[in-house]
């Protein structure tokens, strides 16, 4: 019982840092040619990072990412009474609380690299053009306020309790396919030692 606990958590973490990228918090930037003068591409850049510092303003980045993970990692949680005991439950949240302190301070030290990387993000999937019009939207207060609230929509009770739906069925599915997912790879374990 305790491994599998452990197992799920660990499954839920991973899905909580996948959650993170696909709800738009962190867009990968597709790769483009650089066909654009070297200008433009500066200009382009310019503005997204300003875009980026509008957006997420320094002092509260933390803030925002840690309501998001916070909120997210709720909806994710295994009911208590899945797991039943009660010892176990409390061993599973102390060690998500030590992740979670363990991944913010990951984030607060490394957020330069990845707010760098939203702003190149920015400036390849928008024209100058779109650009220079979402900086002036974010530079309103509006504008800032729907930048920097959208992450706390995680938290509305519509929104949780439908993440939370979703991820009772991501759990379903994904203990409906581990056991052969894992007697798979146990087989060509036992096949690549049993050839060597």
């Amino acid at each position: 019982m305790r491994g599998t606990a452990m197992r799920k958590k660990t499954v839920l973490l991973a899905a909580l840092l996948l959650a993170a990228v696909e709800s738009g918090a962190v867009a990968p930037a597709a790769a483009q040619p650089n066909e654009r003068p070297a200008d433009e591409v500066g200009a382009k850049r310019a503005v997204a990072a300003r875009i980026v510092a509008l957006a997420f303003p320094q002092e509260k980045r933390m803030e925002m990412f840690g309501g998001m993970i916070d909120a997210m990692s709720s909806q994710m949680a295994i009911p208590p009474e899945k797991i039943g005991d009660a010892e176990i439950r409390a061993i599973t949240d102390k060690y998500l609380g030590i992740m979670r302190s363990d991944i913010m301070a990951d984030l607060r030290a490394n957020s330069d690299g990845l707010f760098e990387a939203i702003a190149v993000a920015y400036a390849h999937g928008f024209s100058l053009q779109e650009l220079q019009d979402i900086e002036r939207f974010v530079a309103t207060p509006s504008g800032a306020a729907y930048v920097q609230r959208s992450p706390k929509l995680l938290v509305d009770p519509a929104v949780a309790e439908w993440n939370t739906a979703y991820f009772q069925r991501i759990m379903g599915i994904v203990d409906a396919r581990k056991d052969a997912m894992i007697e798979e790879l146990s087989a060509l374990k036992r096949t690549r030692s049993g050839s060597e």
